[in-house]
């Protein structure tokens, strides 16, 4: 037995999975590839982590704090033992690496390993992506993603080796702690804002009346998460979805929609947006009505005294909603049973002008 034993607890959340077909390797591998990209342009930077899908829910886990432990053959061996576990299809790493560009330089790379463990070896498929970061600390990526797919570490080659390697490390008690059934952690709070939106008549209109509402708000505090707006006859309702969802997107705001008799409605959230191949932060919000949906990007500049400078506002009319795939009149696959937890202060007054 190897001198270097550890005790190691790793902590996983369950969430729901759905709408995705685990056998079909480039959907699946496309899925996580594109919310890897929204964190790491959101945030400048994407944590390490490990995804385990199953047939109907995935598991996620932080590595950050093993990782810093130096050791990444440990890391690699607690991976392993984890994936190994029943029931799951499908089993991959992500994070950030540094890899050697085409003019042998190490540059800073997001990074998704999935470990295909067969009768052959350690099959594997990798995936990375240069990335810097852009002004207002946003992730700036800079060409293509590049793939490969093989079999065996020596193929596989460093640096992504390391993350299966497990050397000669060994983990004497591994521990998965599961917070099954609680999902992430997910905070609701509502308002309800007494309204006449009988002026209201389509997607374009809900995002002017919402700006006039927030635009202020938004200058003054920031945003730090998404904001849903559900519109009726007679009221706006505010709600405040701070967290991990512990299913998809659209599955919370057709929750959302479906506890009155919605009319339209929008979500407010922060994101990244490309100006002339310059990425800024700003805020993205998408409103439906009608059967059909709009969109309005506001980016940012941010001054040296740290206010925020709006030069223009871009609004699009994206159309109508495929069948289906709508917030407004779609049952949502999983139930939240949401409730109130508590009122949030009134929407800020103050216009951005349209650019």
């Amino acid at each position: 037995m190897s001198d270097d034993t550890f005790n190691l607890h790793f902590e996983l959340r369950r969430t729901p999975l759905r709408d995705l077909d685990r056998e079909d390797a480039p959907a699946v591998r496309a899925h996580i590839r594109e919310h890897a990209e929204a964190r790491a342009r959101m945030h400048g930077h994407h944590p390490a982590l490990a995804r385990f899908l199953y047939d109907t829910f995935e598991e996620v886990g932080p590595l950050d704090g093993l990782v810093d432990l130096g050791r990444e053959n440990l890391v690699a061996l607690l991976f392993r033992q984890a994936a190994a576990r029943p029931g799951v299809l499908r089993r991959f790493r992500e994070g950030e690496v540094l890899v050697r560009d085409e003019s042998g330089a190490l540059r800073r790379a997001l990074c998704i390993l999935e470990h295909l463990p067969g009768d052959e070896g350690d099959g594997w498929w990798v995936a990375h992506r240069f990335l810097g970061q852009g002004e207002a600390g946003v992730g700036v990526f800079h060409g293509d993603w590049i793939e490969r797919e093989g079999v065996g570490l020596e193929e596989l080659g460093p640096p992504f080796a390391e993350w299966l390697d497990v050397g000669r490390a060994e983990i004497t008690r591994s521990e998965f702690g599961l917070r099954e059934g609680e999902g992430p952690d997910f905070d609701i709070r509502m308002a309800l804002i007494p309204r006449d939106t009988s002026g209201v008549t389509d997607a374009m209109e809900v995002l002017d009346m919402v700006a006039r509402m927030t635009d202020g708000e938004v200058a003054r505090k920031g945003l730090g998460f998404p904001i849903a707006f559900v519109v009726t006859d007679e009221a706006v309702e505010r709600w405040e979805l701070e967290g991990e969802p512990p299913c998809s997107f659209d599955d919370v705001l057709r929750n959302l929609t479906g506890m009155a008799q919605t009319k339209a409605v929008e979500v407010l959230s922060p994101g990244t947006i490309d100006v002339d191949g310059v990425t800024k932060r700003g805020t993205v919000a998408i409103a439906e009505m009608g059967g059909r949906r709009a969109r309005r990007l506001v980016p940012v500049d941010f001054k040296p005294d740290g206010s925020i400078h709006v030069e223009r506002v871009y609004l699009t009319d994206l159309g109508e909603v495929p069948e289906g795939e709508g917030w407004i009149g779609v049952e949502p696959g999983t139930e939240l049973g949401l409730r109130a937890l508590g009122p949030v202060e009134g929407a800020g007054g103050g216009v951005v002008p349209e650019g």
